[in-house]
């Protein structure tokens, strides 16, 4: 991999590597299935399909979601509501590889936490709630944890 490799969250291994640390601090029940993988005409791209399945627990309600993991009537509800459910979050991962440096340039990826976040609550509103004010974004990128 390459020393600069670009990823979602920024630059450089020490972004990568924060990239999954914060995840797997938010999700400590996580499962993650290849269901894809193929290699573009020019062999220098690597597409990645895969289907995660992770479970909402404490943990990721005060790190990830902390607005509605607060005393609020409004968020305690959507947060029992959410506490202990597993949902599946689909996504395409893209690796480019640089034929001359022999690396790994680019680990980007498109996912979709919004769907079944929406199908868990039934209501647009709820899933903007959920969201405003999130360690994680509707597309599954993870940002730094306001404290570990």
């Amino acid at each position: 991999m390459a020393a600069d490799v670009v990823v979602e969250t920024g630059c450089g291994i020490g972004a990568l590597r924060n990239n999954w640390a914060y995840f797997s601090h938010y999700f400590h029940d996580s499962d993650m299935q290849l269901t894809c993988l193929e290699m573009s005409q020019s062999e220098e791209t690597f597409i990645a399909s895969s289907r995660s399945t992770v479970t909402i627990d404490k943990n990721t309600l005060r790190y990830a979601f902390p607005h509605i993991a607060s005393d609020s009537s409004d968020m305690s509800e959507l947060a029992s509501k959410c506490l202990g459910k597993k949902i599946v979050v689909y996504t395409v991962s893209r690796f480019t590889w640089d034929t001359q440096k022999n690396r790994m340039t680019h680990v980007l990826y498109d996912a979709d936490m919004m769907t079944p976040i929406l199908q868990l609550f039934g209501s647009l509103e709820a899933v903007s709630c959920m969201f405003n004010g999130a360690r994680i974004t509707p597309d599954y990128k993870v940002m730094e944890p306001e404290a570990y």
